[in-house]
């Protein structure tokens, strides 16, 4: 696989990541959250709430993807190990961190509003927040790998 097809494949997953969470975030979560509404009295009492806070967590991931967009732009220019790449991928980690430290919260806040009526958003919330600390955690590896590559492309680029 060459750099071109690379770089259209990465931007192809990323752009239809980008269109998946659109979706997600705009037409399964609130209507999500207006059905169980119906059902429930203490989910319809506190629903503008839920939603606001559902929609604040957008904010990271789409900062991600513009990185990782970022990183695709670096690729196609056959410059994957540079320290911008290195810039990038430390931002995707401290994006995911902060997804993950926001959900847990978000788990936590939904478990003392009542515990029977969210125990579902509760329950996708901390399997969002560990996936997003596993997310931190590669992107933090990737972007140590990255760095160590440029120095040494760096070096060998003096050398020569």
């Amino acid at each position: 696989m060459n750099q071109k097809e690379l770089t259209r494949w990465l931007r192809i997953g990323i752009a239809g990541v980008c269109i998946i969470m659109l979706v997600s975030f705009i037409i399964v979560i609130p209507g999500a959250i207006f059905r169980r509404a119906d059902e429930e009295l203490m989910i319809a009492r506190y629903r503008t709430l839920i939603i606001i806070l559902s929609e604040i967590a957008i904010i990271p991931c789409i900062y991600a993807l513009i990185r990782a967009w970022c990183v695709t732009d670096e690729i196609a220019k056959d410059n994957s190990f540079s320290k911008e790449n290195v810039m990038n991928m430390k931002q995707i980690g401290l994006c995911a961190l902060i997804e993950s430290i926001y959900l847990f919260i978000f788990c936590i806040v939904m478990a003392i509003l009542n515990h029977f009526c969210f125990e579902e958003f509760a329950l996708y919330s901390f399997v969002l927040a560990l996936i997003s600390c596993t997310i931190f955690v590669a992107a933090v590896c990737l972007a140590h790998l990255i760095d160590k590559a440029a120095a040494i492309k760096a070096e060998n680029d003096s050398i020569v």
